[in-house]
């Protein structure tokens, strides 16, 4: 596959994305949701980051951000991905890594709930969640890989 084959297929996969958005929202009357959680001033976090942003702006996602200091702890830190694991209006969220090194990667990873983890970092459990939800991780999920491919074009 060339690079104008890859810029084809990731072109044809956010238009898809778009016309399912817009299918979404006309059946449901709601866009996916997608939250990111930034811990400190990573510049590999943050340019993933703002492609993901342009992203969900391009296909008419709402996202929210969270942006933390690298000195945040780890209690603190776990306490707003719980959050983000039972707010009902997020459907999806990423916390991009690297993360500091005083936080613990694996714990951090692991509380992220299967049917949220946009990255798909979190393995450790089954994913058991509704037809609608499936549909949203799903969209939310071909966007990131979207987006991967714009940040290699």
């Amino acid at each position: 596959m060339t690079l104008t084959d890859d810029k084809k297929a990731a072109d044809k996969l956010l238009e898809n994305i778009v016309a399912e958005t817009k299918k979404m929202f006309k059946e449901t009357g709601r866009t996916p949701h997608l939250a990111v959680v930034l811990v400190g001033d990573n510049p590999t976090s943050h340019a993933y980051f703002a492609e993901i942003e342009k992203t969900c702006k391009d296909i008419g996602f709402f996202h929210s951000t969270y942006k933390y200091p690298e000195t945040i702890n780890e209690k603190e830190l776990l306490a707003v991905i719980e959050f983000l694991n039972i707010d009902e209006e997020i459907d999806g969220f990423i916390v991009p890594l690297p993360l500091p090194d005083h936080l613990n990667k694996s714990k951090i990873i692991e509380m992220i709930n299967p049917s949220k983890d946009v990255d798909v970092l979190n393995d450790t459990a089954p994913i058991q969640i509704s037809t609608e939800s499936m549909r949203i991780a799903d969209i939310l999920q071909n966007t990131l890989k979207a987006a991967i491919k714009e940040i290699y074009k």
